[in-house]
């Protein structure tokens, strides 16, 4: 037929929907082709299982392209950047076969193109749309939250009174409001949701109702649920998600927030029965004399108001405008003062020249003018707090540096100081920009920056503690390695005696020391600080145990080194003449020394650095104790000292015995001397010899003149022994001396001239 061909072709343009003007904008409702509508075979075998969805709200807020996006319908939406106009006119119904769903998409209210014409027509599209459906959809903006006109709140009250004037109903009517471009940063979905219900509650209790239902709520007749989307554009992955959530709760009866759950169908009318029953709702809708049409005072009074309205948010600009700018600049100490100016001087405008209208027009339009007055100051409200956390973020920083370069000492003391004064100023800011404290939510301001103030004070804590954790660390390793360094540059018998006593010192005062900086400059708890007290114990005895494990292995140098002070040095610190000394001497020094040096090393043999704590973490890598001497690297240490004193020993007894310098007779070197006068006296005659060697003349006769005389005498004794020891005998077994003259120069030239000997 011609309506099952009209009806293919749109099918085809958008699969699996089906659509058809039901009503046109000159409220004639189209019954012929809502007929041939529901008697297509894809809707007519629905029968009574069916469910009906409509949807009210502003003209141009998105209804269309909302509906399209649930239930895949084609419903025309308004293209933006060609011309904001109307778009959906009169009533459009479409169906989803597949999910046996009608849609109702109702033209929008507040709509400019019917101008005054438009509150009988929104009204009565609204009741027709109550009445046929299981779920009505109220589309609004989440900034309209609040507001009279924007919220629909004139059209929910007309269906409230209407519905239950005209329609009695067996069952609840669910009504759903959407909340769009909701952000969920800015704004509290639940108290939204409050303001909403309250909103509608207190409608409800104004409409005038029959006796028996005068004390009944309104969730009697209405089961009113709320759902938030985000920005269409701004926020589309989210929008998109949050769309097939919602779509979940119509098409999917395993959700369990299903809209049609427990539904009973057998109330349905025949599907085919649906066009009858249209017909007579709006016929009932179109006929009846009250369906709460303002009278001509109230017409008057609402649209002078709503001019009076305008003049006063006029003349408020200016005002605005100021404040603005001096909130732009920064945090403004007098925005409430100016702020409540601007509202007095604005409600003592609208009320001079508004109040003689009528009394519910004058209330109407002041709480529109008080809500566009609030919404302008809570915008700078917003960026006055902005300035307000920015100042406290810039506060802290300043303030907690401040705190932290005074050092730890008293550092919680002036912390809290701090919070007190952030505090104060706090208070008095937030007192001094709060309009509405209801709306504007002033002890959430409150409590946010309170909340940024103890977090920054928390950061400075642990930042300065882990500071000092870091330097007690490094202070405990350094301790340990100067002390350790100390106790084996003096070695002695009882060496490793006071190394346990000084660790054990060390490990008290480093306990008490931390403890009482952590408890009284950090305020940690008990358990807390007994942590970073057992953390260092713990790296001290590792310190300790690197450190000493370090000096084990360079023990043999220290006894050598120690060895070699006893047995080669006087008590005076000075080198021992070896041929001024008896051999008997040199035995009795050797086996002092060498005794004195076995018994420090038998001092640290089997001995063992033990914890002097109780740890639950013991194990290969941190044992409860470690053994300071193995017994192999004690036999170790000990051949490697016997051997090596054994050397020295006998170096000694052969520097006595060689009783002079290398052999070599004094009268020899006098004649040596005498040859070599005529080479001094060309020496002395280079400035590059004979500065230096002045130099050095100056210099010991300083230290005789100074009383320092031995220093010199003991260093040329040093040097005669090792070059006697080590290079003259091996000179004397090679060489000879000979004597060479040339008496054909002016002046006679001698050489003294050491030659191989000729073996």
């Amino acid at each position: 037929s011609t309506w099952e061909n009209r009806f293919k072709i749109m099918d085809a343009q958008a699969p699996g929907t089906i659509k058809q003007q039901l009503v046109d904008e000159n409220a004639d409702l189209h019954l012929n082709a809502v007929k041939g509508f529901v008697n297509l075979e894809e809707i007519s075998r629905q029968g009574r299982r069916y469910n009906v969805v409509a949807i009210i709200g502003a003209q141009s807020s998105g209804k269309s392209t909302l509906l399209n996006r649930l239930f895949g319908t084609s419903f025309d939406m308004m293209n933006s950047i060609d011309l904001r106009k109307q778009t959906t006119k009169g009533i459009w119904i479409a169906a989803v076969p597949k999910n046996g769903v009608l849609v109702l998409d109702v033209e929008g209210s507040d709509s400019k193109e019917r101008w005054e014409e438009r509150t009988t027509y929104e009204q009565s599209t609204a009741l027709f749309a109550l009445a046929l459906t299981n779920v009505l959809l109220v589309n609004l903006w989440t900034q309209d939250v609040g507001r009279f006109t924007a919220s629909n709140y004139g059209v929910i009250r007309v269906i409230f009174e209407m519905n239950i004037k005209l329609f009695r109903q067996e069952t609840a009517k669910r009504i759903l409001f959407v909340l769009r471009d909701y952000v969920s940063e800015d704004e509290n979905f639940g108290s939204l949701c409050d303001t909403i219900l309250n909103d509608v509650r207190k409608i409800w209790s104004e409409i005038p109702k029959p006796p028996e239902l005068a004390d009944a709520p309104p969730e009697k007749f209405f089961a009113i649920d709320f759902v938030s989307l985000p920005h269409l554009k701004f926020k589309r992955k989210e929008f998109e998600e949050e769309v097939n959530a919602l779509r979940g709760r119509f098409f999917d009866d395993k959700d369990e927030r299903f809209l049609f759950r427990d539904f009973d169908y057998s109330k349905n009318l025949p599907i085919d029965s649906l066009p009858i029953y249209m017909e007579k709702v709006w016929g009932e809708i179109r006929s009846n004399k009250d369906i709460n049409l303002p009278s001509q005072k109230h017409m008057v009074s609402l649209f002078r108001c709503g001019q009076i309205k305008g003049e006063v948010l006029d003349l408020a600009q200016g005002d605005l405008r100021r404040l603005r700018t001096s909130v732009s600049s920064g945090f403004y100490d007098r925005f409430r003062e100016e702020g409540k100016a601007i509202l007095d001087a604005s409600h003592k405008v609208y009320d001079d020249r508004a109040h003689d209208y009528a009394p519910q027009a004058f209330e109407d339009m002041k709480k529109e003018l008080d809500m566009l007055l609030f919404s302008e100051l809570g915008d700078l409200f917003k960026l006055q707090i902005e300035h307000l956390k920015r100042w406290l973020k810039d506060s802290l920083e300043k303030g907690t540096k401040e705190a932290a370069d005074a050092g730890i000492t008293g550092l919680m003391e002036r912390l809290k100081a701090l919070r007190g004064s952030l505090h104060q100023e706090i208070v008095v800011k937030v007192d001094s920009s709060v309009l509405k404290p209801e709306v504007w939510n002033e002890e959430g301001v409150k409590r946010e920056c309170l909340e940024l103030i103890e977090e920054s004070i928390a950061k400075c804590r642990e930042k300065q503690l882990a500071v000092y954790i870091v330097e007690r660390r490094s202070g405990v390793k350094r301790a340990i390695e100067n002390r350790v360094s100390s106790i084996f540059e003096e070695l002695d018998d009882d060496s490793f005696v006071q190394l346990e006593e000084a660790y054990q010192r060390m490990i008290e005062q480093l306990s008490e020391e931390l403890t009482k900086v952590l408890r009284d400059s950090f305020e940690l708890e008990e358990k807390d600080f007994a942590k970073y007290v057992f953390q260092l114990r713990e790296l001290a005895f590792v310190s300790l145990r690197e450190v000493l494990s370090s000096k084990m292995r360079d023990l043999h140098s220290y006894l050598i080194r120690k060895f070699k002070n006893l047995f080669t040095k006087n008590e005076k610190g000075l080198l021992r003449n070896w041929r001024a000394l008896k051999e008997e001497e040199i035995n009795k020094f050797y086996t002092i020394a060498k005794e004195k040096c076995v018994s420090i090393l038998n001092s640290f043999k089997g001995k063992k650095l033990q914890k002097l704590w109780e740890s639950d973490r013991a194990s290969e890598e941190n044992p409860w104790e470690i053994d300071v001497l193995t017994a192999n690297e004690f036999g170790e240490i000990d051949i490697r000292f016997q051997d090596e004193t054994e050397n020295i020993f006998v170096e000694a007894l052969r520097v006595h015995a060689s009783k002079g310098a290398g052999g070599i007779p004094k009268w020899m070197w006098a004649l040596l001397v005498f040859f070599m006068y005529d080479d001094v006296l060309q020496w002395l005659k280079s400035p590059f010899l004979a500065y230096p060697l002045l130099i050095i003349v100056f210099g010991v006769a300083l230290l005789y003149l100074t009383g320092l005389g031995a220093l010199p005498k003991a260093f040329f004794d040093l040097f005669l022994s090792l070059f006697s020891a080590r290079v003259s005998p091996q000179l004397l077994k090679y060489l000879s001396l000979i004597h060479i003259s040339e008496p054909t120069r002016l002046l006679s030239i001698s050489y003294a001239v050491f030659c191989l000997k000729k073996k």
